[in-house]
């Protein structure tokens, strides 16, 4: 569950953490394979990315990298996997409203009831 906060007509949202976090992880220096210690950056600033509000994400962002730097990873790689993580969801963003422009004209198909069928038109 993640935190949410009311501030004038919208929301807030943060990383909740509960009080008894521990901050452990798997340590860099573990003999876990690499790709699994690259993916724990990218999941955990993932999360951070699609949940934290804009003004929260800064701090959000550092309380990842101090959690992570605390168990043994070398800022560059946390530096680097976050910047291949906001690549990539700029160029998915991107894609997504280029792809928008594309749909003005389309068929959608509903099923119903398993077997009735029928078809909107976008005009």
């Amino acid at each position: 569950m993640d935190l949410v906060e009311k501030e004038g007509t919208g929301f807030l949202t943060s990383i909740y953490r509960k009080p008894v976090l521990t901050g452990q992880y798997i340590r860099w220096n573990s003999f876990s394979p690499k790709t699994r210690k690259i993916s724990l950056i990218k999941t955990l600033v993932h999360r951070t990315l699609m949940l934290c509000s804009k003004t929260k994400l800064d701090s959000e962002l550092d309380k990842t990298k101090q959690l992570l730097f605390e168990n043994g990873y070398p800022v560059d790689v946390l530096l680097s996997c976050i910047s291949q993580k906001l690549a990539t969801l700029q160029q998915k963003k991107h894609l997504v409203q280029r792809s928008a422009r594309y749909t003005k004209n389309c068929l959608v198909f509903v099923t119903l009831h398993q077997s009735l069928k029928f078809k909107l038109v976008k005009l």
